[in-house]
């Protein structure tokens, strides 16, 4: 691991490097599937070689580091794109019954200069070669009132986690207002109302009260939100119907 997987010294700026999230790559290449990557935060910032310590890294299913992943936007590729990133998703979630082979992600990046704070990143293998790049949603659709990637959406962004069902909802945990936000997957916050319903927009479907929220999970329909302060953790559904 950091930071033995690529120097054989180390460094002071080393100890404050943290490992934050992980997220599983699922492919029909055996040699892909159960690959990971894996978010990294830290100080330095030294582009050279192996990338700086802010970065989402890539492993092989036999924990050999790959690469710290280029990301290109607007034309020009970027080794330091991520900025403090604290959590990440990928696309295969339990409990699938064929699970996504998409390598594609969601990152949380948690930095004041960060304008967009999570954002979907795409690969895409072309004539020229793979390519990771920031997929941007909508902020004007007409059947939403609040969107994902509004500018500063979030007070103080923690944690998200993606629903491994058909709905492909995406939950944003805002440690600065201990709230939980519900998203589709197009970056549309709320639900979408039911098939011949009258309602314009999307239902709202945030969650708050917590005493200080500090990791969320989804399984099986079910939403856990970690509380530190409280010591506990709550699960929500979305229906009446709960066992």
């Amino acid at each position: 691991m950091h930071p033995f997987y690529f120097k054989n010294s180390f460094s002071s700026s080393d100890a404050k490097v943290k490992f934050t999230d992980v997220a599983i790559i699922g492919s029909n290449i055996q040699s892909e599937n159960n690959s990971y990557y894996l978010s990294r935060t830290g100080v330095s910032t030294n582009n050279a070689g192996f990338g700086p310590d802010n970065a989402v890294l890539k492993f092989t299913k036999d924990h050999q580091w790959i690469s710290a992943l280029p990301i290109t936007a607007s034309g020009a590729t970027y080794n330091d794109y991520f900025k403090n990133p604290l959590a990440l998703q990928g696309f295969t979630q339990a409990p699938q019954l064929t699970a996504s082979n998409s390598p594609d992600f969601w990152v949380l990046n948690q930095d004041e200069d960060q304008e967009i704070q999570v954002q979907h990143i795409q690969f895409t293998e072309g004539p020229f070669g793979a390519l990771y790049q920031p997929i941007f949603y909508s902020t004007l659709d007409p059947a939403a009132k609040r969107y994902l990637q509004t500018p500063k959406r979030f007070v103080d962004p923690i944690d998200l986690c993606l629903a491994g069902d058909g709905s492909r909802f995406l939950f944003v945990a805002d440690a600065g207002v201990d709230s939980v936000y519900q998203f589709t997957s197009s970056g549309l916050e709320g639900v979408p109302p039911p098939p011949a319903s009258a309602a314009e927009f999307n239902a709202l479907a945030s969650l708050g009260g917590f005493g200080k929220v500090s990791a969320i999970g989804y399984y099986d329909k079910i939403l856990y939100v970690a509380d530190s302060k409280n010591g506990t953790v709550q699960r929500f559904k979305l229906t009446l119907d709960f066992d």
